[in-house]
């Protein structure tokens, strides 16, 4: 039986405090004032990032790539948003380059970062 990533991950997960939300390119810009706002702390975890990195151009593409691969169920990446505001990012959660039953999985946000 096979189960279609439809059937697996939902892109709106809710909590008392948080959405998770799904990659759309809307929130490019929201994701650059993420990474801006917590670049100092990343640093020691995240490779050295170009200036294009920290532009909304780069961000909705990485936003339409994370998109395809959540359609094609072999990535699922969560934007975490404060309930009430849906125009900010505070972090994400990830699972990537999912086969069969493996996949790496990660978190970035302020004070926690882990992969």
């Amino acid at each position: 039986m096979e189960i279609s990533p439809q059937e697996t991950a939902q892109p709106l997960l809710l909590t008392a405090r948080l959405r998770l939300v799904a990659p759309d390119e809307s929130l490019a810009t929201a994701l650059v004032e993420f990474h801006e706002r917590n670049r100092a702390h990343l640093a020691p975890w995240d490779p050295p990032s170009d200036a294009a990195f920290f532009t909304a151009a780069d961000q909705a593409r990485r936003l339409h790539e994370g998109a395809a691969a959540f359609a094609a169920g072999t990535g699922y990446r969560w934007l975490l948003q404060p309930i009430g505001d849906t125009h900010r990012v505070i972090g994400s959660v990830n699972f990537s380059n999912i086969v069969f039953l493996a996949a790496y999985s990660g978190t970035e946000a302020p004070g926690v970062r882990t992969t």
